[in-house]
């Protein structure tokens, strides 16, 4: 294989890549040994959680958001909003976002609330305060 600056391998890789190079790079013993440590490395990824931290059920969700928006006096769609924070939460591992970076959640009440008050200055009227 010839050696390609990166600029270089993503162009000619664009363009018409002949079928003889592209079986040269599933053969190439560097690159799968380059492929093999990324999935190991991916492999042992685990959710760390803060300390004493649970992570709650749809359920706990969708009942926090009901008793919150009840006492605070909000109109919202409770059961489209709890799936939107808990799938939001389950696709990035109960985490919550400081800057550019995700920390551990340890209180997911809290960032029920902050979601809430997050739909309420930029979700596009989902939820509004009860005259």
């Amino acid at each position: 294989m010839e050696n390609f600056s990166i600029k270089e391998l993503k162009e000619y890789v664009k363009t018409d890549m002949p079928i003889e190079d592209w079986l040269s790079f599933l053969n190439d013993e560097e690159i799968q040994n380059k492929i093999n440590d990324g999935r190991k490395m991916l492999s042992k990824r685990t959710v760390k959680f803060a300390y004493n931290f649970t992570p709650p059920t749809y359920n706990d969700v969708f009942a926090y958001m009901t008793n919150y928006g009840a006492k605070m006096g909000l109109k919202m769609n409770e059961k489209s909003l709890a799936a939107k924070f808990f799938d939001r939460q389950l696709q990035i591992g109960w985490k919550v976002k400081a800057g550019n970076n995700l920390f551990p959640m340890a209180d997911w009440e809290a960032a029920v609330r902050t979601f809430l008050r997050n739909e309420h200055a930029y979700g596009n009227g989902t939820v509004i305060k009860k005259e």
